[in-house]
């Protein structure tokens, strides 16, 4: 009777598409060759650099142990991973568990940029939960036919962006959901975009954007340090939501002279808070102080803001 036992499969999580299978464990008799068998999780034949690679061992029983290039490492956990990958990460991977050894796993980093870029519009790669991020897809011809994927852990997702085919881009929502961290990239036939990693974190804090009249904003962070100690404005425009403008303003308050998506972050010194919520202007009212008749001037020091032309005739009686 043959004696059978689990041998550790090597298996490469590489940002790229969603083909993959989950690969049974392979049994081999003790005494026979070794029938070690590796998967890609996806299936993904280029590397670039900055991309992140999660490699996975699989099978088998006990410490795992990591090879590169025959040199023994001191990670140990099943799941490795290799993030923004350069030419230093080229060689050749292997992992062991009970004794045996997975075949050998050659990485091979591109140094190209990829035929497309991704990345967020507004904000960095790390979020908070329930937080979502649009990320940019940019490519030199027709943005038309691009298809993108968003992998958590083990679980990979089908993405279909919205096209702009005036701006050559196209435009998907990134969520982590439960998980945290993800992995988002897109493709269209052979080429491929570069991969963009979102992280969950507790922090750092949020600030957020209140309107205290119907031209003004306010910028509050009541998580921030002591360090934030400026503020820092920024403009969208309705026309293009994914470019946005710096302004000039670094004051807690802002007053909007123009329409658009206002939003704020402090400035730590050191670093930033994360993005407030968006506030969407469209202009100042029809009706405002600046539009009452003659007769009401007498009131000129009392602002628009402050005073609304509806409240000035509920205060004072209808001005003829």
């Amino acid at each position: 009777m043959s004696i059978v036992y689990e041998v550790p499969q090597l298996m490469v999580i590489y940002n790229e598409a969603l083909a993959w299978s989950k690969v049974a464990p392979v049994m081999v008799p003790r005494e026979g060759p070794s029938k070690h068998r590796m998967s890609f999780l996806p299936r993904f034949p280029d590397v670039f650099v900055g991309d992140d690679i999660t490699l996975l061992c699989k099978g088998g029983s006990g410490t795992t142990k990591w090879f590169i290039n025959g040199v023994k490492q001191s990670h140990q956990d099943s799941l490795m991973l290799l993030t923004a990958v350069t030419s230093n990460n080229n060689g050749e991977y292997e992992c062991e568990r009970g004794g045996s050894k997975s075949i050998k796993l050659p990485i091979n980093v591109l140094e190209l940029e990829p035929h497309a870029q991704l990345s967020p519009s507004i904000g960095g790669a790390v979020m908070s939960k329930g937080d979502g991020r649009n990320l940019v897809l940019q490519v030199d011809d027709d943005p038309n036919g691009w298809v993108c994927f968003v992998l958590r852990g083990e679980n990979g997702f089908r993405i279909h962006p919205a096209v702009d085919e005036n701006m050559k881009r196209a435009v998907i929502f990134a969520e982590l959901k439960e998980a945290k961290r993800a992995t988002f990239w897109c493709k269209k036939g052979t080429q491929r975009s570069n991969a963009v990693t979102l992280k969950m974190t507790d922090g750092p804090p949020a600030t957020t954007v209140d309107s205290v009249s119907t031209t003004r904003l306010r910028c509050s962070c009541n998580d921030c340090p002591a360090s934030c100690t400026s503020y820092r404005w920024y403009r969208t425009l309705f026309n293009d939501s994914f470019a946005r403008q710096n302004l000039s303003e670094n004051g807690q308050y802002i007053e909007m002279d123009e329409e658009g998506l206002y939003s704020c972050r402090m400035d730590c010194g050191k670093g930033f808070s994360r993005f407030s919520n968006v506030y969407s202007y469209k202009g100042e009212p029809e009706r405002g102080y600046e539009q009452l008749p003659e007769k009401a001037r007498d009131y000129e020091a009392m602002t628009v803001e402050e005073n609304p032309y509806e409240e000035l005739n509920a205060g004072l009686g209808q001005i003829v």
